[in-house]
């Protein structure tokens, strides 16, 4: 059998019976079983010998990096979620192109980042958390058509009200913390929950006006407002609004002669998707 390369692998979502696209390009991605091995070790028996050695939890996890062509439904139904507890279950079907076919049952998307870059397409970054494991049957492969989204797609990008216009880079999203709880006899586990959410992100832009700095040290809240257009068929438009988004860094950096940059980073209690 011939080695397996990145055209192989697949991943799709799975509700039965269908498969649905995850709205983009998958670019690099990591299948974990994270096995936890006890090891004990004695002394009253006269040696050095392991006195136990044991798998005691398997957390299985995928995460990737994709481009975003579409916003729905994957991105902002099972991942970006505004709503305490509201993390939804799904299936992920998994070809990883050697023969291996899995079907990750009860997943909850742990975290996931949206980044904005200049020179590059618009990346989505997720971890996912998985109950179960089992084997898939081949499927007909559910793939992104549409065009992948770049910077000028974000439409709207502002700090307390004020335009930002002068940014290089923007990042946000959602540690949803999401938890995997080993009970009784079982070393898979038992239930996949979320705990509290924590919305977060950063803007690196231009400094052509007066930086935050003193907001930051005045602990001066911010409400951050991003507006995203995709590229679906019909394109939709997602605004992400962090309501008094408290302001932990304003970074300004002066290299030589180059550009002055301010690096601003923030943390919100709550995410607003329209």
């Amino acid at each position: 059998m011939s080695i397996a390369y990145g055209d192989k692998y697949k991943i799709n979502r799975f509700a039965t019976p269908t498969y649905y696209g995850l709205g983009g390009t998958v670019m690099t991605a990591t299948i974990d079983p994270d096995a936890e091995i006890a090891t004990e070790v004695g002394c009253g028996e006269g040696t050095r010998a392991i006195a136990f050695r044991k798998i005691t939890a398997v957390r299985p996890k995928v995460s990737w990096t994709q481009n975003v062509r579409k916003l729905t439904d994957y991105l902002t139904t099972y991942a970006l979620i505004t709503a305490e507890g509201a993390v939804p279950a799904h299936n992920l079907a998994l070809d990883e192109g050697g023969g291996g076919l899995h079907l990750f049952t009860d997943c909850k998307v742990n975290t996931c980042r949206i980044t904005i870059r200049q020179m590059e397409s618009i990346k989505a970054a997720l971890e996912v958390l998985a109950k179960d494991r089992s084997t898939q049957t081949t499927w007909t492969f559910v793939k992104a058509t549409e065009e992948a989204m770049y910077k000028t797609a974000l439409t709207t990008l502002s700090i307390g009200g004020t335009p930002e216009t002068k940014w290089q880079e923007v990042e946000f999203g959602v540690d949803n913390n999401v938890i995997q709880e080993i009970l009784g006899v079982a070393i898979k586990p038992t239930e996949v929950g979320e705990r509290q959410a924590l919305y977060s992100g950063h803007i690196i832009r231009a400094v052509a006006q007066a930086s935050l700095v003193s907001d930051v040290i005045a602990g001066t809240p911010k409400t951050i407002e991003i507006a995203l257009t995709d590229n679906a068929t019909t394109p939709v438009t997602k605004t992400f609004t962090f309501a008094n988004a408290e302001l932990r860094r304003s970074q300004v950096q002066a290299r030589g002669l180059d550009m002055v940059i301010e690096r601003i980073e923030w943390e919100a209690k709550t995410m607003v998707i329209t």
